[in-house]
């Protein structure tokens, strides 16, 4: 146990926790909520040291900045709230040290903007700058707003230099965020980057066993374990499937073997196209290549393509709005929503984007 907050199993037999029963695996310290398992370790560990260790800058324990990244049901927004919550109950008591600001990267930008207007950018700052913890969330959302950039570049030196803490989350890692001053990026990187993986079978008989304990639901250990090795994707996968299955059951609160296998078979249909086969199929459709799709380009005919590309996705495949924007360029689950809405306004006046919907469409059900 790591200050009471992640416990790291040892290395030995039952490091993954085999052998034990689901409800034995059940308690995770104070991330009451967050599931890190055996593909999330490393993102345990280090909030462990985070909470643990003083901040030396430049000592080996300094992780600072810290960045988390990976794709959407993750659990970066989860694993960094509960972080907010342990800083605050470990050091609370100290007026400058203990205080969190945690936001969207996107509402610092509006935030900065709104200081400048009112001529209270020392303001700005003195609430950024002296947290002893800040976090931004999503950073990718600050791509081409560059007063925004150089105002987080002059925040991470401040806070490195003073011994307070950094922490930002982003779908992809540093390097890799269009739009983004190399600068800024670079600064990030010099502290931890830290990947973060969608949850492994044993974590999601986890999380499906805790939504049991959570709803009063009955459901067999056998019955967890079958359904978590089924589904796979997010947390979210998992809820989804239990409110499917208290749907259709006349006993909501019990589920048996029985009741799981059929829903299971009903699930199961044709194979899903993955991401990278409609994005494939869709570039070529429009003469273009895949990395243009997944681009920032506002090109006329990228932007159509893309449309394309993430309504098929849509309309073939089970990913979420947020895991279709992941592969797309790190997108957000609104624009998304957006290019998908667009498409649709187009199949009804462009015939040229409803005979690329179709073309795309039939090569990929004929190739499934």
């Amino acid at each position: 146990m790591v200050n009471g907050l992640v416990s790291i199993p040892p290395t030995d037999g039952n490091a993954n926790g085999v052998g034990l029963s689901i409800s034995d695996r059940l308690d995770g310290g104070v991330l009451r909520e967050f599931v890190p398992g055996v593909e999330n370790r490393l993102a345990a560990a280090v909030i462990g040291a985070v909470l643990t260790q003083p901040l030396t800058g430049d000592g080996p324990n300094g992780f600072n900045p810290l960045v988390f990244f990976g794709p959407s049901g993750s659990g970066k927004s989860l694993l960094v709230e509960e972080l907010a919550t342990a800083w605050q109950n470990l050091h609370g008591k100290y007026k400058t040290a203990g205080r969190v600001v945690c936001k969207p990267a996107a509402q610092f930008a509006q935030d900065f903007n709104i200081a400048v207007d009112t001529q209270d950018v020392e303001q700005f700052r003195k609430e950024h700058r002296r947290a002893g913890l800040l976090i931004l969330e999503d950073i990718t959302r600050l791509a081409g707003k560059e007063p925004a950039q150089h105002e987080l570049r002059g925040t991470i030196d401040a806070i490195v230099r003073s011994g307070r803490r950094l922490v930002v989350t982003a779908s992809l890692p540093p390097g890799q965020w269009p739009n983004v001053m190399n600068d800024l990026q670079t600064r990030l990187v010099a502290g931890l980057t830290v990947p973060l993986a969608l949850p492994g079978r044993e974590s999601r008989e986890i999380i499906l066993a805790r939504l049991t304990m959570q709803r009063g639901i009955e459901m067999p250990e056998a019955v967890i374990a079958m359904l978590a090795a089924a589904i796979e994707g997010p947390a979210s996968n998992l809820s989804g499937a239990l409110n499917q299955l208290m749907a259709g059951n006349e006993d909501s609160h019990k589920i048996t073997m029985s009741d799981a296998r059929e829903f299971l078979s009903h699930r199961s249909g044709p194979r899903q196209p993955e991401l990278r086969e409609i994005a494939t199929v869709t570039a070529r459709s429009f003469s273009l290549k895949v990395v243009d799709l997944r681009s920032r380009s506002r090109a006329r005919a990228v932007v159509t393509a893309r449309g394309v590309a993430m309504y098929v996705a849509r309309q073939l495949t089970h990913n979420s709005l947020q895991q279709i924007g992941h592969y797309f360029g790190g997108r957000d689950h609104t624009t998304v929503l957006h290019g998908c809405r667009r498409t649709e306004e187009l199949l009804h006046t462009e015939p040229a984007v409803q005979r690329a919907v179709e073309q795309v469409q039939n090569k990929l059900r004929a190739a499934g």
